[in-house]
């Protein structure tokens, strides 16, 4: 129904082209699909809409990926367990709220900044955090605990969990 509003109002009044992402209820399997269909309509010489050209995509698949990205990152956001990212220089390219509750930076304080400058409390060795890396850049899990600086200048232990997570992106 709501489909059929939009083609009226939006494509059969007003002769715009369609790129519209909605759900159908498919005939043979009675499955609700998520499709993007994309046309515009033909007008016969009195401008009586007399057909619909266009494509149809079943977007499902990228539909429930959306949903459990947004799940996920949810998830992420909402934990509080301090959750960060860094490129392979150390450079800090996320942090969720956790890591301002225990640290006391800020997002606008430390994305874009190098890791051990922020956190170095001074109380680890120098190859402790080239063995860091060096597990970290060989795929490796590593877990222990760690002393870390906090932005009023506090040393804190935290156990932590790091790991690669390689992507093309």
């Amino acid at each position: 129904e709501m489909m059929n509003t939009y083609l009226e109002k939006d494509v059969l009044t007003e002769r715009n082209p369609f790129r519209k992402e909605y759900r159908i209820l498919r005939k043979n399997d009675q499955q609700v699909r998520w499709v993007f269909g994309q046309g515009i309509a033909e007008f016969d010489k009195d401008g009586t809409p007399v057909s619909l050209i266009g494509t149809i995509q079943d977007i499902t698949e990228r539909k429930l990926d959306e949903d459990k990205i947004s799940k996920l990152n949810y998830a992420v956001e909402a934990s509080s367990e301090v959750i960060f990212m860094t490129d392979l220089e150390g450079i800090i390219t996320y942090m969720n709220p956790a890591f301002t509750t225990v640290y006391g930076h800020k997002a606008e304080d430390v994305v874009g900044k190098v890791t051990p400058r922020i956190l170095k409390s001074g109380e680890m060795d120098e190859s402790a955090y080239k063995y860091f890396w060096d597990e970290i850049l060989n795929k490796r899990v590593i877990v222990g605990e760690l002393i870390n600086k906090t932005k009023d200048g506090r040393n804190i232990p935290v156990e932590a969990s790091n790991n690669a997570i390689v992507n093309d992106i």
